[in-house]
């Protein structure tokens, strides 16, 4: 069985080294679906939130007719805290960008039998360098790009 934490954490070293070298222009959106046979890598285009959608149903259509066991996708986001729901009143696609919010690159996994979990690991760029903010805990996300993806169970992480 492949430990979801460890693979979590070999892609993130793996971005980390894409920032530094990318900066601004860093972008990712990678899915990784993991079989009882294999591993695939996937590099998920789009140009707008149903291009998105469509990307993302095909790759679960995939995961299931493969027997996936897990998806771990791996995103390069802006993130804000959200204490409350009405802190999201007024949010429109891309606002965060448009308003400098902090990046980070964010990584999940899911599948069936566990609850989805991740993590977000911030950075800033400052004077053409990267700022990497300490690892966060890996706890439980909700997905949401994954459409008829299970979740289930609390979730299953290896040491």
């Amino acid at each position: 069985m492949i430990d979801l934490k460890a693979l979590m954490l070999q892609l993130l070293e793996r971005e980390k080294g894409y920032v530094v070298e990318d900066l601004e222009e860093y972008g990712c959106a990678m899915v990784v679906t993991v079989t009882p046979d294999d591993i695939f890598l996937e590099f998920p285009k789009f140009e707008n939130d149903e291009e998105k959608d469509a990307a993302y149903g095909e790759i679960v259509s995939k995961a299931k007719s493969n027997g996936a066991t897990a998806i771990v996708t791996v995103n390069s986001a802006f993130t804000q805290a959200v204490d409350h729901p009405d802190d999201l009143d007024g949010y429109w696609s891309g606002k965060l960008n448009a308003e400098n919010a902090q990046r980070c690159i964010l990584l999940t996994a899911s599948g069936p039998g566990m609850k989805s979990f991740g993590v977000e690991f911030t950075y800033e760029i400052v004077g053409g360098k990267v700022l990497f903010d300490p690892l966060g805990e890996i706890h439980e996300v909700e997905v949401g790009m994954l459409p008829n993806w299970p979740g289930g169970d609390p979730p299953v992480m290896h040491q």
